[in-house]
């Protein structure tokens, strides 16, 4: 999961070409190297700032380690350094050690053609105190949006895709805000298994169809990250999703596991492919999407089994699991049946046997003449004959 949205978020970093221009956030961009193809081969220049890109850092040594090897320079009026004649393809990390802090950057290559401009951005602690003040204030009211870094990401898998709703949530006021309406998304109908991924804010909670972020929320980006399972029984997965704060620049994503798979929204304005850890992602920008605007995704082509093979199956199990029923059911109620009969049986032949022992008395006692016994006895030992065979013939079913 974790390789999954760290991809993601790789893949996504790049911006649509037709995203409208931002302020830059100089922590942002702290430590990535940005190639110059006008730069002379060989060179890495290193600004160094405070705070933000206006604050420059004058006269601050700064250490570039290449294929272990390490080099110094020191900042000028405008805060860079400059290092010159590195050899093209080494491995080059920069670091400057501003007051207490250390910043470095990421590692990368010194490419054969152009060079390299990076920016170090230390902490401005005038700056970081008001701004802690600030978070502390109580919360005012106000709103929310979704920012450029807000991605979709849909993963294919056997009749169902997984969903991820990786959300940033922007507050650009200084102090906390609490929107007039709750942060609540309402996922799209079939969902199940909503689930928080690790790495959200803990004010993020999920619960059947409902993901659910408490305010206030503090100045800058509150992180979400949310999954669910999306059932499909086609070639097809279509989804309908309204947000409950504006989204500047949605971007939808699919791992294109099949070649025909395509990405169609009415607001997408540009989509492409594009290759990352040995996989293929289809990618979609697509225009602003005002709050509570059902954001319209569908996607052809998704790898999808016949279900007729399935149905075929659960339908012969229930006609075994039925003839099984059935049978158990007809064997249970010819045992009662047999027991039922077994039971008259032993009642007949105790009756019989207690009018053969009656007669005997009698005729002891003179009460009934010869010929009237030998008759009735005669009649009562064929019947305890009969019973006692069909007695037999029930033990022995």
């Amino acid at each position: 999961m974790r390789a999954l949205l760290a991809a993601v978020a790789l893949v996504f970093a790049l911006a649509p070409a037709s995203a409208q221009p931002q302020m830059p956030d100089a922590r942002q961009m702290s430590g990535t190297p940005l190639p110059m193809a006008e730069m002379t081969p060989g060179t890495v220049s290193v600004r160094v700032v405070r705070g933000d890109m206006s604050n420059a850092v004058t006269k601050q040594v700064v250490e570039l380690t290449i294929d272990g090897e390490k080099k110094t320079a020191t900042t000028d009026e405008a805060g860079r350094a400059t290092f010159e004649g590195l050899k093209t393809g080494g491995t080059v990390t920069v670091r400057a050690v501003v007051g207490d802090e250390t910043v470095d950057s990421r590692p990368f290559r010194v490419p054969p053609q152009g060079g390299m401009r990076l920016m170090l951005v230390a902490t401005d602690p005038g700056a970081a105190k008001e701004a802690a003040r600030q978070a502390q204030l109580p919360a005012q009211p106000g709103t929310v949006t979704l920012g450029s870094q807000t991605r979709i990401h849909v993963e294919p898998g056997e009749e169902g895709a997984d969903v991820y709703y990786l959300l940033e949530i922007l507050n650009g006021a200084k102090t906390p805000v609490q929107p007039a309406t709750p942060f609540v998304i309402e996922l799209p109908e079939g969902t199940s298994g909503s689930t928080i991924l690790e790495g959200s804010h803990p004010s993020a909670t999920a619960a059947g169809r409902t993901v659910r972020v408490q305010g206030p929320f503090a100045p800058g980006a509150t992180m979400v990250q949310a999954a669910f399972r999306l059932p499909y029984s086609s070639g097809r997965v279509r989804f309908t999703q309204a947000f409950p704060a504006r989204i500047e620049q949605p971007v939808v994503s699919i791992a294109k596991k099949a070649p025909g798979i395509a990405l169609q929204s009415a607001v997408f304005h540009e989509t492409r492919e594009m290759a990352n850890e040995g996989q293929v992602l289809l990618v979609a920008h697509a225009k602003a999407v005002p709050a509570g605007t059902p954001l319209d995704v569908t996607v052809n082509g998704v790898p999808s089994h016949p279900r007729w093979p399935r149905f075929l199956a659960l339908t012969l199990a229930a006609a075994i699991l039925g003839g099984g029923a059935w049978l158990s059911a007809t064997a249970s109620r010819r045992a009662a049946q047999k027991v039922g009969l077994v039971k008259q049986l032993q009642a007949r032949r105790e009756k019989l046997l207690g009018e053969l022992a009656s007669l005997e008395q009698r005729h002891r006692a003179g009460s009934i003449s010869d010929g009237q016994y030998a008759r009735r006895r005669h009649q009562i030992v064929e019947d305890l004959e009969r019973v006692y065979s069909d007695l037999d013939e029930g033990a022995a079913a």
